[in-house]
């Protein structure tokens, strides 16, 4: 049978989405999606200790910055100290919000985060993109790694 629906209001942007899973059932032994949008979709994965950020396309600066902290308000509850951004299908940052990633949101994610791996694209500009982001984030997180799959991204974490 398929799962149940339930409705999580966010604490940090005070939106509503629906998940398959009540936040409060989540356990030590589970992997699913708990946002999820055209652009992106995120999952928790306990068993790993991990948050996925899978993106599908482009969005505007909003909806990049409020998934972002999505997945850290999961990370953060949850416990989760790896972080995989998947590139692959699509990621496109304006300036302004790769500035907020390393002034703002880096800083607010290190007393969780400990390992950060990125699939990227086979998109070169993509792949730029990518590559100006790892400087900044090679400077304030000790572990960050690049990959071409995401299986490869998730046995790294998983060391």
């Amino acid at each position: 049978a398929p799962p149940a629906h339930y409705w999580f209001l966010c604490s940090v942007c005070r939106c509503s989405f629906e998940t398959s899973i009540a936040s409060q059932t989540l356990t030590k032994t589970m992997s699913y999606p708990v946002f999820q949008k055209d652009y992106v979709k995120i999952f928790a994965d306990t068993d790993s200790k991990l948050v996925n950020v899978t993106w599908n396309g482009t969005c505007s600066s909003e909806e990049y910055r409020a998934s972002m902290e999505h997945a850290l308000e999961y990370a953060q509850a949850y416990d989760l100290d790896g972080w995989i951004s998947n590139t692959k299908r699509g990621y496109a940052v304006d300036p302004s919000d790769s500035e907020w990633v390393s002034k703002e949101f880096i800083p607010k994610a290190l007393s969780q985060i400990k390992r950060v791996a990125i699939v990227v694209a086979d998109d070169v500009f993509r792949k730029l993109e990518v590559e100006s982001l790892e400087n900044r984030l090679k400077a304030t997180v000790q572990h960050v790694a690049y990959f071409d799959s995401e299986e490869e991204a998730q046995k790294w974490i998983a060391q």
